[in-house]
């Protein structure tokens, strides 16, 4: 049985979530992170709004970074987000 305050393996951020600030705010700390490249999508703002999705595209690329060591309640607030 997996502990509940073990890591649920890395995420891959874009956005919002590149800035340390946004970090702070929402768990008050910054994770590990390192630069990353997400082959087969594309960036695409959503229409109304200030925040941007991801859309699967051949050919396409994102930038952004794999977050490591995040708790089961850290990654739950990050998917609520």
């Amino acid at each position: 049985m997996k502990s509940i305050t073990a890591d649920w393996g890395p995420l891959f951020v874009y956005g919002t979530f590149l800035s340390s600030e946004a970090w702070g705010a929402l768990i008050g700390r910054v994770p590990e992170q390192e630069l990353a490249t997400l082959h087969g999508y594309v960036r695409r703002s959503i229409i109304c709004s200030g925040v941007a999705a991801l859309e699967p595209e051949k050919g396409g690329w994102v930038i952004g970074q794999v977050c490591y060591g995040l708790l089961p309640w850290e990654r739950k607030l990050v998917d609520a987000v």
